[in-house]
């Protein structure tokens, strides 16, 4: 699957056949599971069962485009850290009964092809996911194919830009549910398209092009509307989120689903999030960086600005403006007192910072 449709693939890859050749829908899990393990990935990734009986029946588009279903990155999040009660047990009973005749019983059936939609709240479980379903593209259409080089470009957006993106889903609990969601619409639209025609010359491959989007994540633009499957999921997960009340009385939706960052009043207290790493706070803010007592940090450098008429920016503005950060930040290397800083950086800084201030104005 390429955009030459002279070196265009006509054949699965042989990970993807091997795959289709199992026996039955469970040795098809554990063949995937397996194949997660020897890329590294098994211990971040929870493989819904459903989701591989489909692909291993040759299913793989979604019935109706924007209601996931199949080939989604809904279906491979990452893996809880209790690491939930193993499924092996289970796959084993469905093999078993499968290659005896026996059959499966209601029960059975309905845990083989249940697709069960997961969303993330958290950064690292959103990028985890990204990978997953990156991994899973390789597996099956080979990473030389234009859909894995695509979603490719975007796994190395977000890794680049994850500063931006926890503001994006601090600023809008649902932010990641939409970005998966427009993602994973795009995604199905393109394999429709390519299952509608044999002639690859007649594919719309624009559709993988993701510039626009990844565009309004950085410059505060980006919306998308949430089809009712994910709208149903998330109003259970709010639902279910308020009636988390701890020993104490106290609900704690604050505490474990999405809080926001901390305001401007409160520049140096780091934001209280699982996994990312140690808190890296600046006690010496460069005076003419320093948030202003009348700004809001998002709204000023993050949501009203046009990116396009700024030049790069290599430096952690969270850490230099803001006062905090944390040590898996990918500008972590920026952290340092701006007393260390030669004369010709500090003046480039100060430029952006002021060019940025202005558009406020």
């Amino acid at each position: 699957m390429t955009n030459n449709c002279h070196s265009a693939a006509s054949k699965p890859t042989e990970t993807y056949s091997e795959f289709l050749s199992q026996r039955s829908a469970a040795a098809a899990q554990q063949y995937l599971i397996e194949y997660f393990e020897a890329n590294h990935r098994s211990r971040n990734v929870c493989i819904n069962q459903g989701m591989t009986s489909a692909l291993w029946s040759g299913v793989i588009g979604a019935h109706k485009i924007g209601s996931p279903k199949n080939l989604s990155p809904f279906f491979v999040p990452r893996r809880s850290a209790s690491g939930g009660t193993s499924s092996t047990p289970n796959l084993i009973c469905q093999h078993l009964k499968q290659i005896e005749g026996q059959g499966l019983d209601s029960t059975e059936i309905k845990l083989a092809t249940k697709q069960k939609i997961s969303i993330s709240n958290d950064f690292h479980d959103f990028h985890h996911q990204l990978c997953n379903f990156l991994l899973l593209l390789k597996f099956i259409f080979g990473e030389n194919s234009i859909l894995f080089l695509r979603v490719e470009a975007i796994v190395n957006h977000v890794s680049s830009y994850e500063s931006e993106y926890e503001e994006r889903q601090g600023a809008s609990m649902d932010f990641y549910a939409e970005f998966l969601s427009l993602f994973d619409r795009r995604v199905q639209t393109f394999l429709e398209f390519c299952s509608n025609t044999t002639d690859v010359a007649k594919i719309d491959f624009s559709i993988l092009s993701f510039d626009s989007i990844l565009r309004g994540v950085l410059d505060g633009t980006f919306k998308a509307d949430l089809p009712s499957s994910i709208r149903t999921v998330l109003l259970n997960l709010h639902k279910s989120k308020e009636k988390e009340i701890d020993k104490n009385g106290n609900n704690n939706i604050l505490n474990n689903y999405n809080p926001k960052r901390p305001g401007p009043n409160n520049p140096t207290t780091p934001p209280n999030k699982r996994q990312r790493g140690n808190p890296d706070i600046n006690a010496e803010i460069y005076p003419a960086w320093k948030l202003k007592p009348n700004e809001d940090y998002v709204d000023v450098f993050i949501k009203n600005i046009d990116r396009s008429k700024l030049p790069k920016m290599d430096m952690c503005l969270n850490y230099h403006v803001r006062g905090t950060c944390h040590s898996n930040c990918p500008r972590a290397s920026t952290h340092v007192a701006a007393s260390t800083l030669d004369e010709a950086t500090k003046k480039s800084v100060t430029e952006y910072i002021a060019k940025v201030r202005s558009q406020q104005i």
